[in-house]
């Protein structure tokens, strides 16, 4: 009924067009004393047919608001399951922030309490810290309502905390480093790029143990590299480092990898319109390079 009501209403304006002509034909007829029987004959054929034409018409009505009515209701049920989707992954994230920062407390103190006993422990420690904040940095790039904050920054700035961090493991591993302060400024997040360098360098350190790590900055290309002369990294593993989950036969070497690090630093790169790329020759080394030439406000 109610399809039929709506029907009505849009074929209203055809209907009074018939009936007007209707009534005008009639009116002829009867002004110039035509035969009245062709007239009737005439009007029942018309609207026999108009009949048949609305009746078809109608059909089609019906069928085309029924399929409006199933798209709205489909639209509104992966609307409640986008939002129900949403507050999962909000309520997981949630707890995962949570879980991460309660994480940091006892490690903290586990140092502190380490500071003064053996290198490994403390090692140790910096590995689970290290491995707890990629949590937390992962869980905060996936959050679409995560700020991006650029500014010139020091590329020294960047690393100089970083090899404090780390220098205990290139003394304990006997890793020897070739650094010199790099002044140069570069447009950047700070925070976001200290985490790519960090997730590299501390690959480069896990690889490296012996060897040598070196990090560089080519000023005229705003490239900054870091390289090891470390075990390298298998040809046919080489297109696939960048991928979720991917340890590869370094990873599964080292029972440490997550496979999260370079997938962490090839979303940050996006996320700044950077670009990072890779070298490397099996048991001779491997090179990271970031490329922060690229970097375009107006692309972000």
């Amino acid at each position: 009924m109610q399809h039929f009501k709506a029907f009505i209403l849009s074929v209203k304006p055809v209907l009074i067009t018939l009936g007007i002509s209707l009534f005008c034909f009639g009116t002829m007829f009867i002004l110039m004393h035509l035969e009245m029987a062709v007239f009737y004959y005439t009007s029942l054929l018309i609207l026999f047919l108009v009949c048949l034409y609305l009746a078809v018409l109608f059909v089609a009505f019906k069928r085309t608001e029924n399929l409006k009515t199933a798209l709205k209701e489909a639209r509104l049920a992966i609307k409640t399951l986008e939002e129900e989707k949403n507050n999962e992954r909000r309520a997981i994230t949630d707890y995962f922030l949570v879980w991460v920062h309660q994480m940091k407390t006892p490690i903290t103190a586990a140092k502190l309490l380490a500071e003064e006993q053996n290198n490994g422990m403390r090692q140790e420690l910096i590995c689970i810290e290290t491995y707890t904040n990629m949590a937390l940095n992962y869980l905060k790039l996936i959050n679409p309502s995560t700020d991006t904050e650029f500014s010139e920054v020091a590329i020294h700035d960047l690393i100089s905390p970083l090899l404090k961090r780390y220098s205990m493991f290139f003394i304990h591993d006997h890793i020897r480093l070739d650094y010199t302060p790099i002044r140069d400024k570069i447009l950047t997040d700070g925070k976001w790029s200290a985490i790519m360098i960090e997730q590299i360098l501390s690959n480069a350190i896990k690889y490296a143990k012996g060897k040598s790590v070196k990090i560089d900055y080519d000023r005229q290309k705003q490239i900054l590299s870091i390289c090891d002369t470390g075990i390298g990294i298998r040809p046919e593993d080489l297109p696939k480092i960048f991928d979720k989950g991917f340890a590869g036969f370094n990873g599964r070497y080292n029972e440490k990898s997550t496979g999260l690090g370079l997938f962490l630093v090839q979303k940050i790169a996006k996320r700044l319109n950077q670009t990072v790329r890779v070298t490397s020759t099996l048991h001779q080394g491997t090179c990271f390079y970031i490329d922060f030439h690229q970097t375009d406000l107006t692309k972000l």
